[in-house]
């Protein structure tokens, strides 16, 4: 069986929305799948109202300059929030954080094959 044979697990990666909507239905259950889809829905219009003021902060790094300007974002977010695990922001600095993470693995892959 290949990754494509299994719906499950496919060789496409799954979005963070996606991923959170599988999460939801897991937890919920199949009886609740008619009003996870208005939340979500209602989700999704209150991200898209605000998106234009986090795009500057919360973004994928393609670039080194993109790299460092989230760099300073997430530098910016330790000194706020210190070590508040239950600061409203600590779940955006986590998510700060793996975007350049994921930067800069992709950056040691490209250079180990270099």
């Amino acid at each position: 069986m290949t990754p494509g044979d299994n719906p499950v697990v496919s060789e496409k990666s799954l979005s963070f929305h996606e991923i959170c909507v599988i999460l939801k239905l897991l937890s919920f259950g199949q009886f609740w799948h008619s009003q996870l889809e208005v939340d979500m829905v209602t989700e999704i219009q209150t991200a898209q109202d605000i998106w234009p003021e986090l795009a500057s902060i919360v973004f994928v790094p393609h670039t080194e300059n993109d790299y460092q300007r989230l760099s300073t974002v997430r530098d910016d977010l330790i000194i706020l929030i210190g070590e508040s695990e239950n600061h409203p922001l600590a779940s955006l600095m986590e998510v700060v954080g793996a975007l350049i993470e994921k930067y800069e693995s992709e950056q040691e892959s490209t250079e180990r094959e270099s």
